[in-house]
């Protein structure tokens, strides 16, 4: 069962606490998901779902509030979901190849008055509440919600968003999961066009590209065993009938 939820972006949802009147919410967008995800599981039965079988799952924007569910609160005990996936949450770039991308873009762009990559201004910020530090800090601290997590990037992502992260953040993120005694699992994605978000093509078409058909229905598999097991080796080849490898944790 998929269940789709809306949630505020940009500065209806993410404007920084020191900007917004005392009686409004900081990290609204955070809030928006999380009453989502809360009214899913009081409410999942009624269509024939099972609350205490909830996964949150995002890509790029929607990744990143996935991620910054986990850490709400200082990570409640026991929040309204029992796994996790973070598809692509932010830009993935190895330190050199982040260093080439922005320096050169951002001197220039400074230098004339304009911002290099867009308008993504807003994001989920501290407010020492809802969230009360880093989410680095919060990680290495073991200050996140203990669930299986499912995190992933392509190989290059490419310099159009803001908020960048190296491939060394995205280890630092698995590395504090497993150490917590969680499963983990990691995938960097060179299938095809090497794009921010170009895993999910492969998610929603059973052949997206001719020659990977095979590898989006392995792709779709693993996603639907870890929705139904918590591990995305749990289930037998749920949909395609395609031979999956053995996913290793991280």
């Amino acid at each position: 069962m998929f269940v789709t939820i809306q949630y505020r972006l940009g500065g209806h949802g993410f404007l920084s606490p020191d900007a917004i009147e005392e009686k409004s919410a900081p990290d609204a967008g955070l809030l928006d998901v999380r009453a989502a995800t809360e009214w899913v599981q009081r409410n999942i039965r009624t269509f024939g779902g099972d609350p205490s079988k909830i996964t949150i799952w995002g890509g790029s924007a929607g990744g990143g509030a996935a991620a910054n569910q986990l850490i709400m609160y200082g990570a409640q005990p026991s929040p309204p979901f029992r796994a996790a996936i973070a598809e692509y949450p932010w830009i993935s770039l190895s330190g050199e190849a982040l260093t080439n991308a922005i320096d050169a873009p951002y001197e220039i762009g400074y230098a004339q008055g304009l911002y290099a990559y867009g308008d993504f201004d807003y994001g989920p910020a501290v407010d020492g509440r809802i969230i009360q530090d880093l989410p680095s800090r919060e990680l290495e601290a073991g200050n996140f919600a203990k669930v299986p997590l499912i995190t992933d990037h392509t190989t290059f992502e490419g310099a159009g968003f803001s908020n960048y992260f190296s491939t060394d953040q995205f280890e630092a993120l698995a590395t504090a999961f497993s150490e917590a005694g969680l499963p983990v699992y990691e995938m960097i994605f060179i299938a095809g066009t090497q794009i921010h978000g170009a895993s999910a093509t492969f998610l929603n078409s059973p052949a997206p590209l001719t020659q990977d058909s095979g590898l989006a229905a392995e792709m779709q598999d693993y996603w639907i065993s870890f929705v139904k097991t918590m591990d995305p080796n749990g289930g037998k080849n749920d949909s395609s009938g395609v031979q999956r490898q053995m996913w290793p944790r991280h």
